[in-house]
């Protein structure tokens, strides 16, 4: 369970605009906080991983190695943004890498 997310923080995000407020609090309850320095590799290109992320502060990058090791990225996903739709809903493998741009947090489903 989370505390450090507070209810009105949730709420602003798009999953939890049609949700009443015992909805939230339920939801909140199931979810990890994760907090990210810069750099951090939350999700790994070519990984399976079943999580949902939620961005509550700061930005990741979608991005994939470039043949000399440097990241090319993709898209840029900022606070309210959802995460790793794809493979909570199917489990196959990551498409592509997100990186911490500087501190952020997330919440894990």
């Amino acid at each position: 369970m989370t505390t450090a997310v507070a209810l009105e923080t949730f709420r602003r995000l798009s999953l939890a605009q049609e949700l009443s407020d015992p909805q939230c609090e339920r939801l909140l309850s199931v979810m990890t906080l994760r907090t990210l320095s810069d750099g951090d590799v939350l999700i790994e290109e070519g990984q399976r991983d079943d999580a949902l992320y939620l961005l509550i502060d700061g930005a990741l990058s979608v991005c994939n190695r470039t043949g000399g090791g440097d990241w090319n990225i993709i898209h840029v996903l900022k606070s309210g943004d959802v995460a790793g739709e794809l493979g909570f809903l199917d489990g196959e493998p990551r498409t592509a890498t997100l990186r911490s741009l500087g501190t952020v947090r997330v919440l894990e489903l």
